[in-house]
């Protein structure tokens, strides 16, 4: 796997905590420890698979009893919203 912006091969798996704005577009929580990527050259960051992975997990999972602050892998286990807003 190579840096999505420099192309370098010294890269490994690490973590970022990071702000997002949620689907409501109205608040937003802070997320803890999401997979990234670490280079040397250009720092950490998500891919854009991972924020895509983050992004449906807000829409679809209740997390409402998380708090402003919780874990990747809290979101990640969170219960799906089962009632379906689309139908009428």
């Amino acid at each position: 796997m190579n840096c999505t912006w420099c192309e370098s091969e010294d890269i490994r798996e690490g973590t970022k905590d990071c702000y997002w704005v949620m689907p409501d577009g109205r608040s937003t929580v802070r997320l803890l420890e999401v997979p990234a990527i670490d280079c040397p050259s250009c720092g950490t960051y998500v891919t854009e698979s991972m924020a895509q992975k983050v992004e449906e997990a807000l829409y679809l999972n209740d997390v409402s009893s998380l708090g402003k602050e919780f874990t990747y892998e809290a979101l990640t286990r969170a219960p799906r919203i089962t009632k379906s807003y689309f139908k009428r």
